[in-house]
């Protein structure tokens, strides 16, 4: 069973957006670049929606650093203190790591623990 802990971040809408943005492209290679992944719900909707329409036409890639990034300001707010806690604790990317093993088998989600930016200058 999948579990997105506290705070999933997505919604029906966004979800029906992102299959429909596959079904679309379906004819060609989907690639998907995530920036901020959380705990892999997104991903997971990538995934399935590249099954679903384009079998062994696509995989994921997660970038995040799954560190604590609220400012003090928010973390006072709930919300944004159990957040923070997770990832204080290692308790995000433990989680995104457990959900992303559900994805359909024949795509790819793999990830970086880095900023986009970090990413790209490694690559120079």
């Amino acid at each position: 069973m999948v579990d997105f802990g506290p705070h999933a971040q997505g919604s029906g809408l966004r979800h029906a957006v992102l299959g429909k943005l596959v079904e679309h492209l379906s004819l060609r290679k989907v690639r998907v670049l995530e920036v901020g992944s959380w705990t892999g719900e997104s991903a997971l909707y990538w995934a399935n929606a590249i099954a679903r329409f384009c079998p062994d036409k696509g995989y994921v890639v997660c970038v995040d650093k799954w560190e604590p990034y609220a400012s003090q300001e928010d973390v006072i707010r709930p919300v944004y203190d159990t957040m923070d806690k997770m990832l204080r604790s290692g308790e995000a990317l433990k989680l995104f790591e457990k959900n992303i093993q559900l994805g359909p088998p024949w795509v790819s989600i793999s990830y970086f623990r880095a900023s986009l930016p970090e990413l790209v200058a490694d690559g120079d």
